[in-house]
C-alpha cells in the first residue's frame, strides 16, 4: 500500500518534469513504450490503493465496547492520590520472549517513555472523574474498539488489557493501553471513570494530568501561587470536581477590588 500510494503521487510528477524537459529541449527523453509502462504502473497502483483503503474502511464498520467495575477501597481521610505507574506490564509471551524469570529476577522494568503499541496513548485512555452517589468509591473501566462487524469489534475490545493498581489511597494508572500481538490496531479506547463521595479529594499529579479530562492542574496550583507544584488537590462538589482554592489567595473579584480601591482613595484624600 505504501509503496503503491507513493507510486501514484511520483509519476504524475515525473511525467511533468518530462513534458517540461521536452518543451525545452525540443526533443523525446521517452519513447512510447516506457511512457506506456509508467501510465499501466500508476493505474495498477490507483487500484491497488483503491482496494486497500476499501478494505481497511470496512474493518472499522462496526463499533462495540464492554464495561468492568473495580471497588476502590475507601480511604479513612476521603483523599485520593491520582499518580502514574511506572511499573512495565508485560504479557506471558514478553516474559518468555525476554526471559525476565531467568535474567530479570527481583527487579522492576520501568515503563517510562513515551511510545506506544497503539499511536497516542493520551488519545486513546481518558479519565474522568465524577461525583458517586454512594459512599463506596469506584472505577468504571469502558474498553471499546472497531471491526467488519459487531462481534469482531466486541473481540477487538477484549483483546485490549490495561493495569490499574490501588495502593491504600494512591491510586495507579498505567500510561498505557496494551492490545494482544494477534489483534490488529482497530481504534482501540479505553474510557475510565472514576466515581468518588461528595467532599472527597483528590490530589492530581502532573504525570498523569494528560489523561484526565476537563481539568487543569497548572492553572490550579496558579490559582494557589503554587505554581511549581507537582500536584494539585481538588474537591468534589455538587457541581463536579473543583480546584481546592486557599482561601488566604484566593484573587478579589472586580466588586471587591474596586471597592477596597475607593476606600484607599478616601482615606488617602483624608
Amino acid at each position: 500500500f505504501i509503496v503503491c500510494a507513493t507510486l501514484i503521487g511520483i509519476i504524475p510528477l515525473l511525467a511533468i518534469i518530462l513534458t517540461l524537459i521536452h518543451y525545452v529541449f525540443r526533443g523525446n527523453v521517452i519513447n512510447r513504450t516506457a511512457g506506456s509502462a509508467l501510465l499501466m504502473t500508476w493505474i495498477i497502483s490507483l487500484s491497488i490503493v483503491i482496494y486497500y483503503t476499501a478494505k481497511t474502511s470496512a474493518a472499522f464498520k462496526e463499533y462495540a465496547s464492554f464495561s468492568q467495575t473495580i471497588n476502590i477501597k475507601p480511604s479513612a481521610d476521603s483523599t485520593y492520590y491520582l499518580k502514574l505507574n511506572d511499573i512495565k506490564f508485560l504479557t506471558k509471551e514478553d516474559s518468555v520472549r525476554l526471559r525476565v524469570k531467568e535474567d530479570f529476577g527481583g527487579r522492576v522494568i520501568l515503563d517510562d517513555d513515551n511510545d506506544n503499541n497503539m499511536d497516542m496513548p493520551d488519545k486513546n485512555i481518558s479519565i474522568y472523574i465524577e461525583r458517586s452517589d454512594v459512599k463506596q468509591p469506584v472505577l468504571v473501566e469502558s474498553f471499546s474498539a472497531r471491526g467488519s462487524d459487531y462481534q469482531e469489534a466486541l473481540y477487538n475490545a477484549r483483546g485490549t488489557n490495561y493495569q490499574f493498581k490501588q495502593e491504600g489511597n494512591v491510586l495507579k494508572f498505567n500510561r498505557r493501553l496494551e492490545k494482544q500481538i494477534d489483534r490488529l490496531w482497530r481504534a482501540q479506547r479505553l474510557h475510565l471513570t472514576l466515581r468518588i463521595p461528595l467532599n472527597s479529594k483528590v490530589v492530581i499529579d502532573d504525570q498523569v494530568e494528560r489523561f484526565v479530562r476537563d481539568i487543569n492542574v497548572h492553572d490550579c496550583n496558579e490559582v494557589n501561587k503554587k505554581e511549581n507544584a507537582s500536584a494539585a488537590i481538588f474537591v468534589m462538589t455538587d457541581n463536579g470536581l473543583q480546584c481546592k482554592v486557599d482561601t488566604v489567595v484566593i484573587p478579589q473579584t472586580p466588586q471587591q477590588k474596586a471597592a477596597a480601591d475607593s476606600v484607599a482613595k478616601a482615606n488617602a484624600d483624608q
